[in-house]
């Protein structure tokens, strides 16, 4: 499809109420913004510009640490790793010891990841 067409199609839908997003680059903006709303000391990170991971401290180490957040890298999965990533955040708060909280990870987290 002509750039210029593919442009006139892309703009019709974004008046008639119907943003689409379809390409990477779009992908890869919504993921810039959107990794923004991370709470602090826990991140979004992308990797080889197609997995998402999540970044935090070790609660046994205290070392920084990242894990996949198995999602894809879209739209819904960008949404979805962000919740990830304050479920971590108020779990590293709720847990007082480290069995608690690696336990909770293995359920609620890893546990996600089988589906």
């Amino acid at each position: 499809m002509p750039p210029l067409l593919h442009s006139l199609i892309a703009c019709t839908k974004r008046k008639m109420g119907r943003p689409k997003r379809d390409s990477y680059a779009d992908t890869l903006a919504f993921y810039k913004r959107k990794a923004k709303e991370c709470p602090k000391g826990v991140r979004l990170n992308l990797q080889r510009q197609k997995t998402l991971r999540i970044q935090f401290t070790n609660p046994t180490t205290g070392k920084p640490i990242v894990r996949s957040a198995n999602e894809p890298f879209t739209d819904e999965g960008i949404i979805n790793a962000i919740n990830k990533c304050w479920d971590i955040k108020d779990a590293l708060k709720r847990f007082d010891s480290d069995g608690e909280f690696w336990a909770w990870f293995d359920r609620e987290i890893v546990g996600n990841l089988r589906g």
